[in-house]
């Protein structure tokens, strides 16, 4: 494990240094602010590229420890390409948090020209002080900074929630794989109910607490920007409902990879795709929508994915879900958490600060769940020992 963890390292500290670097001499030469960029990715390859060359020579001049002793080192005929079929989906696969930006990318910013070109005062009337907003550039800059607000201001902030699933599918595959190998459909029914259940409990949390205190938690982290977070709170309340389904839409991923079926989670994806930028090309365009349009196409992608994930592990490994308690007390305890926090701040925010009383309503929201949790009895202190064993 040492040669590939002294990898990372070197790819972590050759993309801060080469990152920089490109940049800051791009600017040097007066390039500009796209060129700049462009050369800080190359400086992000370069740091992979030479994360890649040590283990490489690390290789060929040690050998590789797994196979010594063996006559026969080569792979038998007809692997290389078993392996490419087999990662080539699971790649596309990982791909799944990513994928609906490139949509947005192609289709958001000149669906809003199109509709300023149909109804100039439109969206004007609909974000009073767009205008001002925009800090003296002109219309044109329109759809340039709706995007902005959009995919820099809310996309992040709903983005965390499938970030912090991704580690349990992560440590899913292999577990999942062992089960399905040997047979014990028992202990992949119990380790699959696990996932759903530790999933419930990050995920509809989290987005309660996005949609109750949403434009406040954009409010403190953004409050040089005041303008564009209030445009943002709109797109991020809208994806607090599809934190929940990208979250559960990772983990549902790696159980379909895990038991040999990753083209199902690849062929879910492409349609939620489908339907992403089916949804974005008409709504956008409408000055009802507008860039709201897209927060929506996000939403119903993850949604489709979601539904026929888990619809697959369940025709797939005969599973099935136990809704009272891996879904509906963990919506209710969510619920409660959501409005505690709403309460709260508007509670406090007569006596403090808006800042202050934010942070504290999350801390009191966070309370008010672990007292539901375990009063619902999602988490037994059973399991929570016997985790705590297997840790250790």
């Amino acid at each position: 494990m040492v040669p590939t963890a002294v990898s990372q390292i070197i790819e972590a500290l050759g993309k801060a240094f080469f990152g920089v670097i490109g940049a800051a001499v791009l600017k040097s030469f007066g390039f500009s602010v796209g060129i700049q960029a462009a050369g800080a990715c190359g400086g992000v390859l370069l740091g992979t590229v030479f994360g890649f060359l040590y283990l490489y020579i690390k290789l060929k001049i040690y050998g590789n420890p797994v196979n010594d002793g063996c006559k026969n080192n080569s792979l038998p005929d007809g692997y290389v390409k078993k392996i490419i079929c087999l990662a080539l989906p699971i790649i596309i696969g990982s791909l799944i948090t990513q994928i609906s930006g490139l949509v947005d990318v192609l289709t958001v910013q000149r669906g809003i020209s199109e509709m300023i070109e149909s109804d100039p005062e439109g969206i004007l009337s609909f974000y009073p002080g767009l205008l001002d907003g925009l800090l003296g550039r002109g219309s044109e800059d329109i759809p340039a900074y709706l995007y902005g607000c959009f995919r820099g201001f809310a996309t992040p902030i709903y983005a965390l929630v499938p970030n912090l699933t991704a580690v349990i599918g992560v440590g899913l595959v292999p577990v999942v794989t062992g089960f399905w190998e040997t047979g014990e459909r028992e202990k992949l029914n119990v380790t699959l109910h696990s996932v759903i259940k530790f999933t419930s409990i990050v995920v509809l949390p989290a987005a309660a607490g996005i949609f109750a205190l949403g434009p406040q938690i954009l409010e403190l982290i953004y409050s040089s920007k005041p303008f564009g977070a209030q445009i943002a709170s709109q797109q991020l309340r809208i994806l607090s409902l599809c934190a929940v389904f990208a979250g559960f839409s990772v983990p549902f991923t790696a159980v379909l990879q895990a038991v040999g079926k990753e083209r199902i989670p690849v062929i879910n994806m492409i349609i939620g795709v489908a339907l992403k930028l089916i949804l974005n090309v008409f709504l956008v365009r409408n000055t009802f929508f507008n860039v709201n349009g897209a927060a929506i196409g996000t939403t119903v992608c993850y949604l489709y994915i979601f539904v026929a994930d888990l619809v697959g592990i369940v025709k797939v490994a005969g599973f099935v879900p136990d809704v009272m308690n891996e879904f509906l007390k963990p919506a209710i305890s969510a619920a409660a958490t959501g409005g505690a926090g709403y309460l709260c701040y508007k509670s406090l925010c007569n006596v403090f600060s808006s800042k202050l009383s934010t942070v504290i309503a999350i801390l009191i929201a966070v309370l008010v769940y672990a007292v539901f949790v375990f009063c619902f009895k999602i988490i037994l202190p059973k399991e929570i020992i016997k985790r705590s064993d297997r840790n250790g």
